[in-house]
């Protein structure tokens, strides 16, 4: 798949150049309103679905998961665009993502938006989260209903339990997208992985589909002044060659085929950029 056709151009009047502070706070603010108006109503209209659908617990798992996948498209793929906010200026290696088995999605991990934009991509995928975030009511609501799974490293019980259900979501034909990092970067270079999603793997013999997202501009970063950007923040997104597991792999050694694939391709967007070659 290549360059990501944008739904609107309305955005394009900010690219290339700085927008004033009070357009920035505007969009922004606009930006992040509707992102949570559209999350309570989200919550309220799934409500008469989540008594209805009790007896069915993998049939409700699966319509949630295409709602939450089509509110991630059409928040990062219409609405933040709209606004001149954000856009996925390019995106390559979609077809390295297998259709003949589930198989874990690892990512580098920079802003808050870094999932959605995946999620709002990927079908029938689980994310795997951070215990202390699915404590937010959105979050919580979807490790509970959807099938997204939290983790909380500092607890052996919290890892079992992880492992149990990221197990029995793969067995059932769902992906898995982590952030092996663990936390957002502060910088642009990829932190050091965690062994989670190797060992899920190798567990349960699925492939490795290593992905790349990088934006000149960060957004949403450990900083409080990136969430109102005053350039419209451009994402370029690649998805990698799978790594499917051979006989003596182990944990580690896919770990380090990830990171090394991963190194080279965020060096290459970030050089592109920089000098402003385009990406397709």
């Amino acid at each position: 798949m290549g360059k990501i056709a944008q739904p609107r151009e309305a955005g394009q009047v900010f690219a290339g150049r700085r927008r004033s502070r009070w357009v920035t706070i505007l969009a922004c603010t606009t930006g992040y309103a509707g992102y949570y108006l559209c999350n309570c109503l989200f919550l309220l209209l799934s409500l008469p679905a989540i008594v209805l659908l009790a007896p069915f617990p993998t049939s409700r798992c699966v319509l949630f998961q295409r709602s939450a996948s089509w509110f991630s498209r059409w928040l990062t793929q219409f609405y933040l665009p709209l606004l001149g906010v954000s856009r996925i200026a390019s995106l390559s290696g979609m077809e390295n993502c297998p259709t003949d088995r589930p198989y874990i999605c690892v990512s580098n991990h920079r802003g808050r938006l870094d999932p959605l934009l995946l999620t709002g991509l990927l079908r029938k995928t689980s994310v795997l989260i951070k215990a202390k975030h699915a404590r937010f009511p959105m979050l919580a609501y979807l490790v509970r209903f959807c099938g997204y799974a939290s983790i909380d490293p500092s607890s052996a019980s919290g890892m079992v339990a992880a492992l149990q259900k990221c197990a029995a979501m793969l067995s059932s034909g769902f992906n898995l997208l982590v952030f092996p990092e663990g936390t957002r970067a502060a910088g642009e270079r990829l932190r050091r992985f965690g062994k989670f999603a190797f060992e899920m793997a190798v567990k349960q013999n699925v492939p490795v589909v290593p992905v790349v997202i990088y934006s000149r501009t960060g957004f949403m970063v450990k900083s409080l002044a990136s969430f109102y950007p005053d350039y419209r923040v451009d994402y370029h997104i690649a998805f990698l060659p799978p790594i499917y597991l051979e006989p003596d792999d182990t944990p580690d050694t896919i770990s380090d085929k990830a990171y090394r694939s991963m190194s080279r391709e965020l060096a290459s967007m970030i050089r592109d950029c920089r000098e402003g070659v385009p990406r397709e």
